[in-house]
């Protein structure tokens, strides 16, 4: 197995390489980016300062690092789905209705065990 990126065969591929700046990855972060993040989105090399900023950002009009989280995991899935199965099935469209319905689903029993939490206290 060589180093090159299993998706776009352009340059070696890097965690952050894979997560974010691959162009099969790029489109679906410009397509759900909120606009106080997305000048800045792309910059740097290091994948754990990048991971930290959009973990805690906390300005944009949804839950952003629920969101970003979810994401960066089906992201790394797909990924891995690609590599070991050879199958690149996934369109980002799809990427983004699992994540809603994911993070839907995280919010919901977040806010259930905030009410079970409250009720025994």
């Amino acid at each position: 197995m060589d180093s090159f990126c299993p998706r776009c065969r352009l340059v070696e591929e890097t965690c952050l390489h894979a997560l974010r700046d691959c162009p099969k990855v790029a489109a679906f972060w410009r397509s759900v980016l909120p606009k106080k993040l997305a000048p800045k989105f792309f910059n740097g090399d290091d994948v754990t300062v990048w991971l930290e900023t959009n973990l805690s950002f906390s300005e944009a009009a949804f839950f952003w690092p629920t969101f970003f989280g979810i994401a960066v995991e089906l992201l790394w899935e797909w990924r891995n789905h690609f590599v070991f199965f050879s199958e690149d099935s996934w369109h980002y469209l799809d990427l983004i209705e699992i994540i809603y319905l994911r993070r839907k689903d995280y919010m919901r029993a977040h806010a259930s065990h905030n009410l079970m939490t409250r009720n025994l206290l």
